[in-house]
């Protein structure tokens, strides 16, 4: 299992492309705000899938081995879910994986949100969203990253991402990326196709 990164303006493809991955899971859930201006909630992605309501719902329907969909009403909803999925995972002898897509990402885990100071000490449990993002991958979740604002979202996000998409970009996302090392020439030879910018 491992963490990847989906990033690219809106209307480049990139929720079209994570509903296409998010499909071919077994057990996953696909969390988004629940806004209607939101490409991801156009109903054709979502024909025959199961959609939840509550955090409890999703937790249940992903660890019964399910896919499903939650569009969520507010964002303080999504961290106890996070928690209650890890403390599951945490506790398992057999750790069936668990793939989890964050449309939406820099909504939800915001730049300077993720605590790496947290995960070295032990004297209180660290924010799920850091344990998700730095641990997540040793008890079989697998964080999807999707964002259309890539500076919003915490960078701990793309450096713990093995697989990264890259989509449209704008110059300033360009040379965001660039300031952490990636460069357009890797982002070429890496994914096959030109990266157009805007």
């Amino acid at each position: 299992m491992r963490h990847c990164s989906i990033v690219g303006l809106p209307g480049s493809g990139k929720t079209v492309f994570a509903v296409k991955v998010y499909k071919r899971c077994e057990r996953a859930i696909f969390i988004n705000l629940g806004h209607e201006d939101l490409g991801c909630t156009n109903e054709l992605y979502w024909v025959g899938e199961k959609t939840v309501q509550s955090g409890q719902e999703a937790v249940q329907a992903v660890l019964s081995g399910e896919r499903c969909v939650w569009l969520i009403p507010e964002i303080s909803e999504v961290r106890p879910f996070i928690a209650e999925l890890i403390k599951y995972q945490r506790a398992q002898e057999t750790k069936y994986p668990i793939s989890i897509f964050v449309d939406e990402a820099h909504l939800l885990v915001p730049n300077g949100s993720i605590n790496l100071a947290a995960c070295i000490k032990d004297e209180e449990e660290p924010d799920p969203w850091t344990l998700l993002a730095t641990n997540g991958r040793r008890w079989n979740l697998q964080a999807v990253w999707i964002t259309q604002r890539p500076q919003l979202l915490d960078p701990t996000c793309y450096k713990t991402a093995v697989n990264k998409f890259f989509f449209r970009l704008d110059p300033a996302d360009i040379n965001y990326f660039k300031r952490m090392g990636v460069t357009i020439s890797e982002i070429k030879e890496e994914f096959g196709f030109d990266l157009r910018v805007s």
